[in-house]
């Protein structure tokens, strides 16, 4: 599906509700694919059944693998791309899915922070939408969390489930979200807890 303006759509979705949503799921994902003992990898793509979902039951337009056509056009190789793109009415959002293995927990993600803020704004089919939101998704056991390194992504502020409550600081902000600002999310199984992290960066 191409993500398309559409100015006879109406209306305004919850960008941070449906992202931190999206967060839940996928914490809860990882978790019932790990209890069914899946011999599938866990991965940036076995995750698309989840944020699929969540799009269409959030009603939000999705395309995975957007393709970046600006800064690109004249390089070799494999032209760059967006994990997943949501859009609805005039707002639209870039996510960028990482999963650091033991391996590599040493991931560099200022390539995707430039992808997102830089080149595309700029696609062609993405100017017309006023506005404009991005994030970077971490998925990750929580043993590993002290080992994740990401640099040069400043964090504002942090939140995490019990902010999301009545009594939470932040549970009546219309915006809960800011850029810089990071929310997480866990879900345990037997004795691993798994996380999910939100930066958001546009």
């Amino acid at each position: 599906m191409s993500i398309v303006h559409k100015t006879s759509i109406k209306g305004h979705k919850s960008v941070d509700t449906t992202m931190i949503a999206m967060a839940r799921c996928m914490a809860s994902f990882v978790c019932y694919m790990r209890a069914r003992k899946s011999d599938s990898i866990i991965s940036e793509y076995s995750l698309r059944t989840p944020i699929m979902e969540i799009a269409q039951t959030y009603q939000w337009n999705h395309q995975a693998e957007f393709r970046l056509t600006k800064n690109s056009a004249n390089k070799k190789g494999a032209k760059k791309k967006i994990d997943h793109v949501f859009a609805y009415n005039d707002q639209v959002i870039a996510i960028e899915i990482k999963f650091p293995k033991r391996n590599n927990l040493n991931f560099n993600i200022d390539k995707d922070i430039k992808k997102i803020t830089k080149q595309f704004p700029k696609e062609n089919n993405i100017v017309p939408f006023r506005k404009k939101y991005g994030f970077i998704i971490v998925v990750y056991e929580k043993s590993l969390s002290k080992q994740i390194h990401c640099p040069n992504l400043p964090v504002k502020a942090q939140y995490s489930d019990k902010d999301m409550l009545s009594t939470g600081k932040i549970y009546k902000k219309k915006n809960i979200i800011a850029v810089n600002e990071k929310f997480t999310t866990k879900c345990k199984m037997g004795n691993t807890r798994y996380c999910v992290d939100i930066f958001k960066v546009l």
